[in-house]
């Protein structure tokens, strides 16, 4: 506030002119603290979450070994630090293949064949195929 000269005027009890007590300057280096590590810290957080889809699994895997294998479709939520996820898919499959086989006396044959699989053991599949 000023007055008709442009000088400031002073207020009594004025919250501009008081200091905080060493009370409330710890509580709000605390509070700002906490603020900032709680929203630095939240993305890490959240990098644990992860979807599962329907006919998906989900392996979680820490220095090489298996930790966690989901297959309950949803969101879930796992460590974030020192893992790794991948999916497997679960759906039906199919593999169609057409060639030509020669017989006996060289003629060539015509040969197709259909191929339908899918996956029960997720870990087998990631690791063993």
């Amino acid at each position: 506030m000023h007055d008709v000269t442009g000088e400031p005027v002073e207020l009594d009890n004025s919250p501009a002119s008081a200091p905080l007590s060493s009370s409330e300057n710890c509580l709000f280096v605390f509070l700002n603290l906490l603020i900032i590590i709680a929203g630095l810290g939240l993305p890490y957080v959240l990098c644990g979450s992860y979807v599962v889809e329907p006919l998906e699994a989900t392996l979680v895997d820490a220095f090489g070994k298996i930790v966690h294998v989901e297959k309950n479709p949803g969101q879930h939520w796992y460590w974030p630090f020192f893992n790794t996820k991948s999916t497997v898919c679960l759906r039906q499959k199919t593999f169609t293949t057409k060639g030509y086989v020669p017989d006996a006396l060289g003629s060539p044959l015509v040969v197709s064949a259909n191929v339908t699989w899918s996956v029960d053991k997720p870990i087998e599949a990631k690791y063993h195929v």
